[in-house]
């Protein structure tokens, strides 16, 4: 492997690390507006379980969320542009 491979690997591990990073907040995120949500409502537990599932969904919809899914899909790609200077780096086609 040659340094710049190295380098590479190491810059993507950095990549991912954000990346998850950035995922489980908003993740965390998301779980604690449902539970405030069902605690606000004394929620049982099919109800909790269905406030996650449609609070999930406001990720793709809410504005509150805009900027977690622009970090996500800006870490997202870079992550792939580094996937891309990997495989390319190998000099390799296939």
């Amino acid at each position: 492997m040659s340094a710049a491979q190295t380098i590479i690997l190491a810059l993507q591990s950095i990549a991912f690390a954000i990346w998850a990073g950035l995922m489980f907040w908003t993740l965390f995120r998301l779980r604690r507006r449902a539970q405030a949500q069902a605690r606000d409502e004394g929620a049982g537990l099919g109800r909790q379980m269905l406030l996650s599932v449609t609070t999930f969904a406001l990720f793709f919809k809410s504005d509150d969320f805009t900027p977690d899914r622009r970090r996500l899909a800006l870490a997202t790609l870079v992550m792939v542009a580094m996937m891309v200077a990997f495989w390319w780096s190998t000099g390799q086609t296939r």
